[in-house]
């Protein structure tokens, strides 16, 4: 029997024994069947059979049709409507400490609730427009936040890997193609993805019928080696349900989004080994003043992206360092003069991190969107440019010192990406990374959103201040009612 099908069973007699108004005990005389074994029903661990079903349905003067109907009551429609599709199973609840036997249990002593809930969960998901992939990927964060985005057994299986096969050394992209095709049988194409002006976009595919690669030829040295170290990742790690082509699009479930970023943490992780970039970590954060080619120095001699650097970063900071009031953000300028925020981690508290799915205007003040118009306005031939500043938030006068670093993109459509990582200011940073006591650094008041922004005469606002109207009369009741009942 369908474990939802008894579950669902044991809801509707639920509400049905609680409409007639009837105890365990009472239902038990009246059914002939024992507290105990009523109670297992109700929780959808057992199922009675017909005849037991009819002397139930008798006990509560309904008709025994309604008890073995597939179909809900209205009440229980939202659960029913959750049970049957792949929410439940996509949803990885065990991350979170939660379990389907936690989950049934908090269905069954509160249906309504649970399902009003449902409800409103459903109704919020569609008037903002979210597709199934951002609550996969809202989900996957608040993963990341709750383990300060520091997996250690993923952090060992990179060391574990880089000695048998790396030892313990840097590596190319050749090194890791042949350990794709001498350890896992892998045949890597680099030819089709960029002879094909429909898949050009695309950086890898995986055909897993045929354990083929294929590689758009025109990744540099870095991205190749990530994109190879992934692979790896994908199959050292067993994870078969995985995204068939990069970048990660169309998700099917939540599995993928999860065992994408299990794959990506090793990847990093392999290429930028821990122990030695804690210590050069260390050494950045002692100076006295940051200086670009201090960054581009450090990137270099990991032969990483910058995304990549920065991602390590928010492994690193953390662990090592204490430095958890952090976040993480990329963001995209394209040609139509748009911009998106693509990717984000917030291990601390910040208003910004509302934004994501947002459809009001982004403060352009905020480093994370200023340094994409300060690069296109600038001209350079560095293969990308860093940009710090302090950035004060007006919602919450917190104070956050960021780095961004920006580089162009070559397509049709797009002009620019950026990284950004901020931290939060405190005695605690500050005494932990010197160089946040240099004055020169400049500070810069920051909003959220244009819409809700109070700053005045900002000459980066694209959209007009729209308070949000309190009723004076309303107003002035609450603050009575303070006072009366304080």
């Amino acid at each position: 029997m369908n474990s939802n099908t008894s579950f669902l069973l044991g809801l509707k007699i639920k509400e049905y024994r609680t409409k007639a108004g009837l105890s365990f005990l009472e239902l038990s005389k009246l059914s002939g069947l024992s507290a105990s074994y009523l109670n297992e029903i109700e929780k959808g661990k057992k199922f009675p059979k017909p005849e037991k079903l009819k002397d139930l349905a008798d006990a509560l003067q309904i008709d025994a049709k309604k008890l073995i109907s597939n179909k809900p009551t209205k009440a229980l429609q939202p659960i029913h409507d959750l049970l049957t599709t792949s929410f439940l199973h996509d949803i990885h609840f065990d991350l979170f400490g939660i379990n389907h036997t936690i989950l049934t249990e908090i269905f069954s002593r509160a249906p309504k609730r649970i399902a009003a809930f449902i409800s409103a969960f459903v109704g919020i998901v569609n008037n903002y427009s979210l597709t199934s992939e951002n609550i996969y990927y809202t989900v996957l964060r608040k993963y990341q936040e709750l383990n300060e985005n520091y997996f250690i057994e993923l952090e060992n299986e990179a060391k574990r890997f880089r000695a048998e096969y790396l030892h313990n050394k840097m590596t190319e992209s050749e090194v890791l193609k042949n350990i794709l095709r001498m350890k896992y049988k892998y045949t890597i194409d680099e030819t089709v993805l960029a002879n094909d002006t429909t898949l050009h976009p695309l950086r890898s595919v995986y055909a897993e019928n045929k354990n083929k690669l294929y590689i758009n030829s025109s990744l540099n040295e870095f991205q190749l080696r990530f994109l190879l170290a992934r692979e790896l990742g994908f199959n050292l790690l067993k994870l078969k349900n995985r995204p068939q082509y990069t970048p990660a699009e169309d998700l099917k479930n939540f599995e993928q989004a999860l065992y994408n970023f299990r794959a990506s943490y090793f990847a990093i992780a392999l290429l930028i080994n821990e122990s030695d970039f804690k210590k050069d970590v260390k050494s950045w954060i002692s100076k006295n003043t940051l200086k670009q080619e201090d960054v581009v120095e450090l990137i270099d001699k990991y032969e990483a992206t910058p995304e990549m650097f920065m991602q390590r970063l928010t492994n690193v900071l953390p662990k090592h360092f204490g430095i958890r009031n952090l976040y993480f953000v990329r963001t995209t300028k394209y040609k139509n003069e748009n911009f998106s925020i693509d990717k984000s981690l917030f291990l601390c508290d910040n208003k910004l991190s509302e934004i994501q799915f947002s459809s009001q205007h982004t403060c352009m003040r905020w480093l994370a969107m200023k340094s994409l118009q300060q690069y296109t306005k600038g001209k350079t031939n560095m293969p990308y440019m860093v940009y710090t500043e302090r950035n004060q938030q007006v919602l919450d006068d917190k104070e956050y010192w960021c780095i961004s670093i920006v580089k162009s993109l070559h397509n049709p459509t797009q002009t620019c990406t950026g990284v950004t990582i901020g931290i939060q200011l405190s005695k605690e940073t500050k005494q932990e990374i010197v160089f946040l006591k240099d004055k020169k650094i400049k500070t810069t008041k920051i909003g959220r959103v244009c819409e809700q922004c109070t700053i005045e005469n900002c000459k980066e606002r694209r959209a007009p201040y729209k308070p949000i109207k309190v009723n004076e009369t309303k107003r002035k009741m609450k603050s009575r009612l303070n006072e009366l009942l304080s």
